[in-house]
């Protein structure tokens, strides 16, 4: 459950210190007061070296066989949710089903098959609780969204008509405690007329009712960058290598948004009007040419074939790489109403750092997760989520957090 903002009364007109006593370096970030907006400027952790909160060694849940029970056999899994009682929920994107177990890990039942039909998935690519403990799914082939009942039964569906104006996938979804959604749609390059090379594209920002409609239209923020160019006769294009790429995440009866071009995370109301900015003192790294050769060694030794090896090269010939990384990569909040942002790791850096600030906006410390481990889900004690050894094989594996 996400904490309610508290108010702040400013000292000084224009900069205050957020605690008044002990030591000035570690006792929080300095505010202010913007035309009415809370700037809260962070410099040093509040927590001091080798202290704050933990992740366990070992997992206390691991779900996943390479060979064995299929229904133990994990692949593309989209999104994990645990409800309050234990039981889980699994979206198995590889097999179009959401599956559930016990609070121990053991095979309670599956929905969903591969189709078009009510309670079919042709693409699962989301995953989140919604009111009365029910589920929703999102099937970006078929742009619907799903709901299943809390017995995992499907209940009905409803087209994301937003979707049908935007020329790319959802950037940004989310679901609000009362089931209403927090959609971004990234309009992917769609202007008249297509420009070759980098560009930053605009994600369009909706918050839609529990039935898909539009609530509000929160208008058009940062989304993705993409490069594209031609080989001569066909175009090609995607993802622009160490390009900001927009992140949102909601946060009791609002969203925090972040351009990912400097560190500074916006808490914006439902309604999009912005209340305040949270800003960290931080230098975006440098790209090097190491960094760039290390990407691209990667991409081409893990392409499925030459024609996909021959697509890569085309693209990296004469991408402009950024001159430095996104200043972090991804935003979640836990289960008591701090905010998680994930460090942008350069190539061949595994190790995952998260940043933790308060519900005020103050930044605490780091917290160090598991190597190849994808969190969805961050409860008072635990971290859930996707994990994959060295063949790649997935898991399902629950960490218990120390706070």
């Amino acid at each position: 459950m996400s904490r309610t903002p508290l108010l702040l009364l400013l000292v000084l007109p224009s900069l205050a210190c957020w605690s008044c006593g002990g030591e000035p370096a570690r006792s929080g970030p300095m505010v202010r007061d913007s035309s009415g907006i809370t700037v809260v400027e962070n410099a040093l952790p509040a927590w001091p070296e080798e202290t704050g909160w933990r992740v366990t060694d070992a997992p206390s849940l691991d779900m996943g066989v390479m060979e064995g029970d299929p229904d133990y056999q994990f692949f593309q899994v989209a999104g994990v949710v645990r409800w309050p009682h234990g039981r889980i929920a699994v979206a198995n994107a590889g097999t179009s089903q959401v599956r559930f177990f016990d609070p121990e890990g053991r095979f309670l039942g599956a929905t969903g098959r591969k189709g078009g039909g009510p309670g079919e998935f042709e693409g699962l690519g989301w995953l989140h609780p919604t009111r009365g403990d029910s589920l929703l799914v999102y099937d970006w082939r078929n742009r619907r969204a799903s709901v299943l009942a809390p017995d995992g039964a499907f209940a009905r569906s409803f087209p994301l008509t937003v979707l049908g104006t935007a020329y790319g996938l959802p950037a940004v979804a989310d679901v609000f405690p009362d089931g209403e959604i927090l959609l971004g749609a990234d309009m992917f390059l769609s202007g008249e007329e297509t420009v070759m090379g980098a560009a930053r594209d605009s994600a369009i920002y909706y918050v839609l009712d529990p039935e898909g409609e539009v609530r509000h239209t929160l208008g058009a923020f940062p989304g993705g960058s993409y490069y594209q160019t031609t080989d001569g006769e066909s175009w090609v294009g995607g993802g622009l290598v160490f390009g900001p790429t927009g992140q949102a995440v909601v946060w009791d009866d609002g969203f925090y948004y972040g351009s990912a071009e400097a560190y500074e995370i916006q808490l914006r109301s439902r309604s999009g009007g912005l209340k305040r900015l949270i800003r960290l003192a931080y230098q975006r790294r440098p790209v090097t040419r190491e960094d760039i050769d290390t990407y691209i060694a990667d991409r081409m030794a893990r392409a499925r074939n030459e024609e996909r090896r021959q697509i890569y090269r085309t693209m990296f010939e004469n991408m402009p790489f950024p001159d430095r990384m996104p200043a972090y990569d991804g935003l979640l909040v836990d289960a008591e109403g701090y905010l998680w942002v994930a460090e942008y790791r350069p190539p061949g850096d595994d190790q995952p750092r998260w940043r933790i600030f308060d519900d005020r906006g103050a930044y605490l410390g780091i917290v160090h997760t598991p190597k190849r481990f994808r969190i969805f889900e961050i409860g008072s004690d635990y971290l859930l989520g996707r994990w994959a050894d060295e063949r790649d094989v997935e898991h399902i594996r629950m960490y218990g957090l120390v706070r």
